[in-house]
């Protein structure tokens, strides 16, 4: 969306997400609203898209995710079974590989404000913030996929 650019496959991997989830978080309004963009044709879908692409050199409000109740119980792992064992811990480790492209982010978004910076090295900075955005993205999908997947093995 920050491109201007949605796709099908995203959507709708979002929205199966969200029909899955059933926590005290859950929006219907969302899931309806993704199937209302699902029904529309392409051209209509990249119309909406490019409607709601952020501004350039808009920032995205990144935060980093920390889980204090599985920090505070790992050494009850070791009681579960080894493939759940596993995944939580690859979730621990994803999630903080994730934290430190939110740090590498910020990190670019505040040199874009560097007047000291040639307009050369300007443009790499910005191209690297989009990179980052783009991999943070990739990496809470992700996470997400990891969680289902430990969901999945819990019931």
């Amino acid at each position: 969306m920050r491109f201007g650019t949605w796709d099908r496959s995203s959507l709708e991997w979002v929205k199966s997400i969200l029909e899955t989830y059933s926590g005290p978080l859950a929006d219907t309004k969302m899931t309806e609203s993704i199937s209302r963009l699902l029904a529309c044709s392409d051209a209509e879908l990249a119309a909406a898209a490019e409607l709601n692409k952020s501004a350039p050199l808009s920032s995205l409000a990144l935060k980093k995710h920390y889980t204090p109740i599985l920090e505070t119980h790992m050494a009850t792992l070791i009681n579960l079974d080894s493939n759940y064992q596993n995944l939580i811990i690859e979730i621990k480790s994803q999630i903080s590989i994730l934290n430190e492209q939110v740090d590498l982010a910020q990190f670019y978004y505040q040199k874009t404000f560097d007047s000291s910076l040639s307009s050369e090295n300007h443009q790499i900075i910005e191209i690297n913030l989009n990179d980052t955005y783009l991999d943070v993205f990739e990496k809470a999908k992700d996470i997400v996929e990891l969680i289902s997947q430990c969901l999945k093995l819990s019931r």
